[in-house]
């Protein structure tokens, strides 16, 4: 959903920042547009995927890639060409996944990648009991189980998937909820007015693929999350916890395993916990997908900066 063409739209509107498209044509048929950053920092002009810090996934916008470019010497060529008439010095093309919608990455399987997380997802079945039966980890699956019947027992749960136009809990709560939670963390974030803006715009523009999940418990909203929703997959994006009240019941897990219901009942065929591999996503989940970054340069200047990342790289993943 982050590549889609309204979600740029509105991304980009207003900033002034460096963007370029390049649109790639076939008998004057679009079958590819790139759309980058050019993001100028330390002294670098660095070509980016636009998103790079905001988006969960970022990549090219393909249709039939592969029946235009159809071998990696074409697809070298045709790379060297758009980096021939760019004005940068570093390249670095983070949050890559190895599909998009089923179709190859070019920009993974032709260049030169390194694995540096796992989108872990729920590749969803015909029924909720069903899934839950096939969840491998049985620790986690009896201990999450006895909490929540626990918690239904002795309260008055509801869940409910709203629109993104509901009166009940508007968006800007759940994003302010989410900043003091994290500020409280001391966690660095980005949510900053432009994404209170960027949400305001989406929601005018395309409030079918927003959802906000919210968990009550006597009538009182405990948690919530902000959802999305394109091609048949659930993006499990914005989780947010209003009260400690029941945190003993552990309420986040359990408005997770109402949205994961939903998303079965509603027929999607993917619940995905989006960027992050922590091990509650993991738990839940039956597949996974890795997130790739590329970088090379251009220039002597750019050279050097692609020294101290893989400096840094590799001591990030040592093990003292």
């Amino acid at each position: 959903i982050f590549q889609k063409y309204y979600f740029i739209k509105n991304f980009i509107s207003n900033k002034k920042e460096k963007f370029i498209f390049v649109v790639l044509l076939s008998n004057k048929k679009v079958f590819c547009i790139l759309p980058f950053h050019i993001n100028e920092k330390y002294g670098l002009k660095i070509l980016q995927w636009i998103g790079t810090k905001e988006f969960d996934y970022c990549g090219p916008i393909i249709d039939n890639f592969y029946q235009y470019v159809g071998s990696e010497k074409i697809f070298t060529k045709l790379w060297k060409k758009i980096l021939d008439n760019l004005n940068i010095d570093f390249i670095f093309l983070n949050k890559q996944l190895k599909k998009i919608n089923n179709v190859e990455n070019p920009f993974v399987f032709y260049l030169n990648n390194n694995i540096f997380s796992k989108v872990f997802l729920i590749n969803l079945v015909s029924s909720y009991e069903k899934y839950i039966k096939e969840i491998s980890n049985k620790k986690f699956l009896n201990e999450f189980q006895r909490t929540k019947i626990k918690l239904v027992d002795e309260n008055n749960v509801e869940f409910t998937n709203l629109d993104i136009n509901n009166n009940e809990l508007e968006l800007e709560s759940i994003i302010k909820q989410k900043i003091n939670f994290l500020e409280k963390k001391k966690i660095k974030h980005l949510l900053n007015q432009e994404m209170f803006e960027l949400f305001s715009r989406l929601k005018k523009d395309d409030p079918n693929s927003i959802k906000i999940g919210i968990l009550k418990v006597n009538k009182e909203i405990i948690a919530a999350n902000i959802g999305f929703i394109f091609n048949k997959r659930f993006y499990y994006y914005m989780p947010v916890i209003f009260s400690e009240k029941f945190s003993k019941f552990s309420p986040g897990k359990v408005l997770i395993s109402f949205l994961i219901k939903w998303s079965i009942i509603n027929k999607l065929e993917i619940f995905d916990f989006g960027l992050g591999d922590e091990n509650y996503k993991k738990y839940w989940s039956n597949g996974s997908e890795n997130l790739s970054r590329h970088f090379s340069f251009k220039n002597l200047k750019g050279f050097i900066a692609s020294c101290f990342v893989r400096i840094f790289i590799f001591f990030k993943n040592l093990n003292f």
